[in-house]
């Protein structure tokens, strides 16, 4: 049987233990866990221009069975891929959502400060039925809860 694939949206090392959880959590309900740490562009070969990056980056997303947001406190430092006027964790969203991917979000608490993207952002994806993270433990046991 083939495993399901679980598409890891965030950013990196603002969401290292949530996103180790995570993987746990997948890798615990049997499914295979997809996520582009390595994508960065600063890490970009200079001869790819950025449609490439994106283009790999929303093929990822279009790969998988379910699509997992975990939004922290910052976007304004995202990726802004040239010619378009949204962060990749935005477009990557926006993608899951269009081609009717299962959805979970999980965001920082509203007590928490974010810059100016993120706020907006968060806003958008707590309307659509967001959870809120609280420590790595409890994330893992949510998900792996939604998951099974």
């Amino acid at each position: 049987m083939v495993k399901k694939r679980v598409f890891i949206s965030s950013r990196i090392k603002e969401m290292r233990g949530f996103r180790e959880a995570a993987i746990r959590a997948i890798e615990s309900a049997g499914m295979k866990a997809i996520h582009f740490s390595t994508i960065d562009p600063q890490n970009f070969s200079p001869m790819k221009p950025d449609i490439e990056h994106i283009t790999e980056l929303l093929d990822g997303v279009k790969s998988c069975d379910i699509f997992l947001g975990l939004y922290g406190q910052t976007l304004d430092s995202n990726w802004t891929p040239e010619g378009y006027s949204k962060h990749s964790m935005e477009l990557e969203q926006e993608t899951a959502e269009t081609i009717g991917l299962r959805c979970f979000y999980y965001v920082e608490p509203l007590n928490v400060q974010c810059d100016h993207d993120m706020t907006r952002f968060r806003q958008q994806i707590i309307q659509k039925g967001a959870d809120f993270l609280t420590t790595p433990d409890e994330l893992y046991r949510s998900l792996l809860g939604q998951l099974s």
